[in-house]
């Protein structure tokens, strides 16, 4: 999914008691964590963080972000990552969003990723992409309510999206 500009993003606040903050050291077992609860149609394991995060803590400390609860536990994750120089311009990624289950429905996925799209703009991002899995209704719902489009780049996207679409309530 993309969205070409970055400008008119709908505004959420987080509720009362939970914040975010950057990656420290070591918070590759927090990410794990979280996406073995919240991903239970992928498994998730150290060698896909490595792949997915190559780069230097440095790195990770400004673009990786967690999602913490009123007792400061991490409960979710994403990530203002940056992608491919594609049609010229330098597209900033949303990454691996993920809140675990116990957590979900209590309103903190609209403000989260209200944050990770205001770090792309802070990043210098004008426009964003995102992968998802035809699976995933309510994030793909809350990706639509962001004003990402689909990527249809042939019939059988098209069958898909088409398929993907009837289910969501964007």
């Amino acid at each position: 999914m993309f969205r070409d500009d970055l400008n008119g993003l709908p505004r959420y606040t987080m509720p009362g008691g939970y914040t975010i903050r950057g990656y420290q050291p070591g918070d590759r077992e927090a990410w794990l964590y979280i996406h073995e609860l919240a991903e239970c149609d992928r498994p998730v394991d150290k060698d896909i963080y490595e792949e997915q995060f190559d780069d230097t803590d440095d790195v990770r400390a400004i673009r990786q972000f967690f999602l913490l609860n009123t007792a400061g536990a991490e409960i979710g994750t994403a990530s203002a990552w940056y992608g491919d120089d594609t049609q010229g311009r330098h597209w900033g990624r949303i990454h691996w969003v993920a809140i675990v289950p116990d957590e979900q429905g209590h309103g903190l996925a609209k403000p989260f990723m209200s944050f990770i799209c205001d770090k792309l703009i802070e990043f210098g991002h004008n426009n964003a992409y995102l992968t998802t899995w035809d699976v995933k209704a309510p994030a793909i719902n809350l990706y639509l309510l962001f004003g990402f489009k689909p990527q249809i780049n042939g019939e059988n996207d098209r069958v898909i999206w088409d398929r993907v679409l009837a289910k969501c309530k964007y």
